[in-house]
């Protein structure tokens, strides 16, 4: 009897079925086969399946969001020209031309909030994807024990960000995964794409001038001067930052109202740092952890150039990382220590930085000890992510599969029927 050739075409049904009846082993298969294109595509359908099967926080932003959705009235083209041209006004519901955007192309379709949590799954998992499908295929051959330097990005931050917060978490990834193509290579569409991340939303314009100052300044990269930079950063940053405060309002009196809650509003400030003190020793100390490793080894690695290789793509990460730094604390002197956001980007640029550093310094005692002393850093930040994941995910993204979602949709998460609570 004859029997087909189990061909590529075969196997693709078989993973297909396997997604259908279990995601998340296909999603575990699609990890272990990352570098086929076949196997990748399960990890977004995965996380797709995340997005349509999220459970959202009470009062978090997704809620919010979902509010608005419900609310929206008739958005035709003339509407939504008009909330774009008026975007940046004191009285715009937003300031974010994607928000809109999206806004327009579903509204006359459908008011279904799955549709649109989908939706802003689906754009940001191809971005967050599409970021380390880069920095992975950089390299023809890895060695695994730097890896732990991908697992700091890819739990950078918590994966339903991209669903629940929708703007800035894609706003980031958009910069991020703009930012390392442009380096690897200097193209327009990628100069496009990191300014790109400001439309999505207005605080990546913060980022989008740093970048610019380094384009225009990476031909006068020198490692001592940049670290006299960062002490400079410091010893200057107030009246850098009165600087800044006295040019927000020119960005249009919409930005200016939202971000003068954050920077001129001293009980607000307060309030959050309090916050902040109260949470658990192990979630302060996640807060910073990253941060510090981060900035004190591209200190060493300055330090001692001269034992360490460094390839004019990594000089090049080098340096972005220290403008990223320069960014993220001159944002702590404006803001309160918990809203400052761009302790991210700098966390991301430093561990691509990393990343890179130490592969082509394999052997070089000085970095692998310093890499040992992330490991328990990773670890704790994928435990805190995961922990606050787990308030997110109904049991059926991972007991069950699409068919049970469709028939019984849980409204209690993981986490709320493992301890009982909420939050």
């Amino acid at each position: 009897m004859y029997s087909a050739p189990y061909n590529s075409q075969n196997k693709s049904k078989y993973h297909f079925l396997l997604f259908l009846i279990s995601p998340v082993a296909a999603f575990l298969y699609g990890l272990k086969n990352y570098r086929t294109k076949h196997s990748r595509k399960y990890i977004l359908l995965f996380c797709l399946f995340y997005s349509i099967s999220y459970i959202p926080i009470p009062n978090s932003d997704a809620t919010r969001y979902e509010s608005r959705i419900q609310s929206i009235q008739a958005y035709t083209f003339s509407s939504y020209v008009n909330e774009i041209k008026n975007m940046y006004n004191a009285d715009a519901i937003n300031n974010d031309a994607y928000v809109h955007t999206v806004f327009f192309i579903l509204t006359p379709f459908t008011r279904n909030i799955i549709v649109y949590r989908l939706f802003f799954g689906f754009v940001y998992f191809s971005v967050y994807l599409a970021l380390f499908k880069a920095i992975k295929f950089t390299m023809p051959s890895v060695d695994k024990r730097f890896n732990w330097f991908i697992i700091g990005i890819i739990f950078l931050i918590s994966f339903t960000s991209g669903i629940n917060g929708i703007r800035w978490p894609l706003a980031l990834m958009v910069f991020l995964l703009g930012y390392f193509k442009y380096i690897k290579e200097p193209k327009l569409k990628y100069l496009l794409l990191v300014s790109s991340s400001f439309f999505i939303h207005f605080i990546a314009g913060y980022i989008v001038f740093f970048f610019f100052v380094f384009i225009i300044t990476q031909k006068f990269y020198n490692p001592i001067t940049s670290l006299i930079l960062l002490v400079a950063t410091f010893a200057f940053n107030l009246a850098i930052v009165s600087s800044i405060k006295s040019n927000i309002s020119t960005l249009g009196d919409g930005v200016g109202d939202r971000t003068s809650g954050y920077i001129e509003n001293n009980n607000f400030k307060e309030n959050r740092e309090t916050h902040l003190q109260n949470l658990n020793w192990y979630v302060r100390l996640n807060r910073y952890s990253t941060n510090y490793f981060v900035l004190i080894v591209l200190v060493v690695s300055i330090l001692f150039d001269s034992r360490i290789s460094k390839s004019k793509f990594v000089v090049k990460l080098e340096y972005f990382a220290i403008l990223m730094f320069i960014a993220s604390f001159l944002s702590a002197q404006l803001l309160d220590s918990l809203s400052n956001r761009f302790y991210l980007s700098a966390n991301a640029a430093g561990l691509i930085y990393l990343y890179f550093l130490y592969e082509e310094n394999k052997q070089s005692r000085l970095v692998n000890s310093l890499r040992i002393i992330y490991i328990p850093i990773a670890l704790l930040q994928v435990a805190i992510i995961m922990r606050a994941d787990l308030y997110t995910m109904s049991p059926n993204l991972i007991f069950g599969n699409v068919f049970s979602e469709l028939f019984y949709k849980f409204e209690d998460s993981i986490q709320t029927l493992l301890t009982g609570s909420n939050v």
